[in-house]
């Protein structure tokens, strides 16, 4: 049954572990994951995503605040856990996983799950002062070193050592690019801060950098440096496209599509 998850959906796939590393829960003894939302909407894209697989199922609680919650059958836990998923929150890590993400679903999914814009507000428009991600040290350091921008912060001095949490803010300009990333072509996301993320562009003061071009390679420069290089160049008549978070990944690939032609 494994192959009914998300059939090669790696935007669902990368969405649905950001939001389950930062507000999910995955249950060892039931053999069970579930996800915690108090908006209805992401926990049913969600449900589709997985092809409304019979035994996933969706439930709410809460006399005054509604709490929607997806919860998985034995089979899913199964095949999340195969992927390399831990069930601790402190071991919670990307680089555990042993398929390749997408780094911005996955921010998108964790921004979803815990996280915030904080918004300054002026006459008739929002402007993004920053991104917030409230998690543990171990998936919050690890976030910081994909994107390569922002500060982290504990959330608290006084929380215990066994809960701490920490914040990774990410700040003007960067903030605006990350939500480009993020948001640009998306498929899936919380509709209420997907309105947000909206309002704040469309009133930025910011401009995003134009690019330049080496060797068939279009990168982003130190301004706005989280953006992967991607590889965009045609041959025979043929366009060759891919994204890479490293310089000498997208040099590798681009050099065997040469090879190959």
């Amino acid at each position: 049954m494994n192959e009914l998850f998300f059939q090669d959906d790696i935007e669902g796939l990368s969405y649905f572990l950001g939001m389950l590393f930062s507000d999910g829960h995955i249950n060892t003894k039931g053999k069970y994951i579930q996800i915690f939302s108090t908006d209805e909407d992401v926990i049913r894209k969600l449900h589709k995503r997985l092809n409304n697989h019979g035994s996933v199922h969706i439930s709410k609680r809460g006399e005054y605040k509604t709490m929607y919650i997806l919860k998985s059958c034995t089979s899913f836990y199964n095949y999340i856990i195969s992927l390399g998923v831990q069930n601790n929150k402190d071991l919670h890590s990307i680089a555990s996983i042993k398929i390749r993400l997408n780094i911005f679903d996955f921010c998108r999914g964790f921004l979803d799950g815990d996280g915030h814009y904080r918004i300054r507000k002026y006459t008739n428009q929002n402007v993004l002062h920053y991104i917030n991600f409230l998690g543990r040290e171990t998936i919050i350091k690890e976030i910081y070193n994909q994107i390569n921008v922002g500060k982290i912060a504990k959330r608290s001095l006084y929380s215990p050592k066994s809960k701490q949490l920490y914040r990774l803010n990410v700040y003007g300009k960067d903030a605006n690019e990350l939500g480009h990333l993020m948001y640009d072509n998306a498929t899936i996301f919380m509709k209420r801060k997907h309105k947000c993320w909206q309002e704040c562009k469309d009133n930025s003061q910011y401009k995003r950098v134009k690019e330049s071009t080496n060797w068939g390679i279009t990168y982003r420069t130190d301004a706005a440096r989280i953006r992967p290089w991607r590889v965009d160049f045609t041959k025979n008549k043929i366009r060759y496209m891919n994204y890479f978070t490293t310089l000498e990944d997208a040099v590798a690939w681009r050099d065997l599509q040469n090879q190959c032609v």
